[in-house]
C-alpha cells in the first residue's frame, strides 16, 4: 500500500504541508538504499558479506555515537552547563 497524505476536507491540502513530497522522497530513497545494502550483504557468503560489513559499520556506528554525544552536550539547556 502506497503512502498517502491525509487530505483536509475543507481546503483539500495535504496534512504533510508543502514538504510532503520531499519527505516521501527521502523515506523512499532511504528505504531503497537500506534494501539494496541488505541484499548485497546477504547475497554474499558469511565471510564476504556480513563479516566485511561489520568490519566497516561497527567503527562508523561508534563514530556516529561519539558525534551525537558531543552534539547533544553542546545544545542549549543541557543540565549542568552554564546558560
Amino acid at each position: 500500500m502506497a503512502l498517502q497524505a491525509r487530505r483536509d476536507m475543507s481546503t483539500g491540502r495535504s496534512s504533510w504541508g508543502s514538504k510532503g513530497g520531499f519527505l516521501l522522497a527521502a523515506i523512499s530513497l532511504s528505504t531503497f538504499l537500506v534494501w539494496v545494502s541488505c541484499w548485497l550483504i546477504c547475497s554474499r557468503d558469511i565471510r564476504h558479506g556480513i563479516e566485511r560489513a561489520s568490519v566497516v559499520f561497527m567503527p562508523v556506528l561508534f563514530l556516529l555515537t561519539i558525534i551525537m554525544v558531543l552534539w547533544s552536550v553542546s545544545l542549549d539547556g543541557v543540565p549542568g552547563t552554564p546558560s
